[in-house]
């Protein structure tokens, strides 16, 4: 039964150094090569990961009463954490096909590469919608007097004024 308990802690401390270097991965999302760059900027990050580090190899060598491991030696250390690094080079690989099908597409923008570009989004509402938020709007001392069928235009930035100013001017902003 010992070998099977050495199989199981070395999946185990494998999936976890895959995570951990997943981790490292997860820093840069938008197909950097050099996912490593400005690691050096956040020590709380850093500290996270080498504290998840520290706790996994207590639990992996010393936790076998309760979380029933079996201690690994230095070469299975060695290949849990090489299969979590192969996650790396993955990524890698995965970032230098994008970088090199993005800018064949000529879809690059700067630093950013554009994935797809919407218009404005149009919300349409019922007229139950509509008279529930002019009674808001009335509510909150604003002059409602646009017409039923106009459309709500979604809007990122300052939302509640331009819906404030489509309420009172009575065409859709951005119109």
């Amino acid at each position: 039964m010992p070998q099977l308990s050495v199989h199981y802690t070395l999946m185990f401390n494998a999936l976890v150094m895959m995570t951990l270097f997943n981790e490292l991965n997860s820093r840069k999302l938008n197909g950097e090569i050099n996912v490593l760059s400005g690691i050096t900027k956040n020590p709380t990050f850093i500290g996270v990961l080498l504290f998840s580090f520290a706790v996994q190899a207590i639990v992996v060598q010393v936790g076998s009463l309760a979380f029933k491991t079996e201690p690994l030696d230095g070469p299975q250390w060695g290949v849990c954490i090489a299969l979590g690094f192969l996650g790396m080079v993955w990524q890698l690989g995965i970032n230098l096909v994008f970088s090199v099908v993005s800018s064949c597409m000529g879809k690059k923008k700067g630093k950013e590469v554009v994935v797809l570009e919407m218009e404005k989004p149009v919300l349409k509402r019922s007229s139950t919608q509509m008279l529930a938020e002019q009674a808001a709007a009335g509510a909150a001392g604003l002059v409602t007097s646009h017409p039923a069928s106009s459309p709500l235009i979604l809007q990122p930035k300052d939302s509640r004024v331009k819906l404030a100013r489509q309420m009172t001017s009575g065409k859709p902003v951005g119109s």
